[in-house]
């Protein structure tokens, strides 16, 4: 996945995989400067790799994701997360799966269960 990129990108996260039956494509957070251990560091983009062509379609900036999943469809929808907040992206299948944040979700303490959300 990284063959060509400069940067030292690698994987990173707590849950740093999604997959899109849908479209047969893998998204993973990754995060630059890997070294030994950095795998648990945040991800600071959350790549697109198509498994059909294996090859890398886009690269979207994020900030500290911890974990992703995918909700499955034709344009899918991740859901990550980072301290304290829940993300919702929506993939453009036109733009080889860039994702543009639609809500954001804040949980503002360890001991309120309330989120708020915010578009």
């Amino acid at each position: 996945m990284t063959t060509g990129v400069k940067g030292d990108w690698a994987p990173g996260g707590a849950q740093l995989i999604g997959y899109s039956s849908a479209n047969n494509v893998l998204f993973v957070g990754m995060h630059p400067h890997a070294r030994e251990g950095s795998h648990k560091n945040p991800a600071q983009e959350i790549w697109a790799y198509d498994l059909t062509a294996h090859r890398l379609l886009s690269r979207s900036p994020v900030a500290d994701i911890i974990s992703l999943t995918v909700a499955d469809a034709q344009a899918p929808v991740i859901y990550a997360s980072r301290s304290r907040a829940l993300i919702r992206f929506d993939a453009d299948p036109a733009s080889g799966f860039l994702l543009k944040q639609s809500r954001q979700a804040y949980n503002p303490g360890p001991y309120n269960n309330v989120i708020v959300f915010r578009q």
